[in-house]
């Protein structure tokens, strides 16, 4: 069993109903600080920021560590 996240979109007028939802993981787990740990094979989002022109994605890494995801804001 594999824990990753996935996206989901929300209407802003309506914030019950789902405009649309990712059919496969947006983060998945790729190396072996994500694999083995406490609970393994888990990937989770903790927190998205925007700092200094970059997306950064916190997540959680088999429940041991943090990883940090960057993209390039545009």
């Amino acid at each position: 069993r594999v824990y990753q996240p996935g996206q989901a979109l929300f209407d802003p007028l309506d914030p019950t109903a789902c405009i649309a939802r990712s059919t496969e993981p947006f983060l998945t787990i790729e190396d072996d600080d994500e694999r083995f740990g406490q609970v393994n094979n888990v990937c989770f989002a903790e927190g998205l920021v925007h700092f200094n022109g970059q997306w950064r994605l916190y997540f959680g890494m088999a429940d041991s560590k943090i990883g940090c995801a960057t993209a390039v804001a545009s």
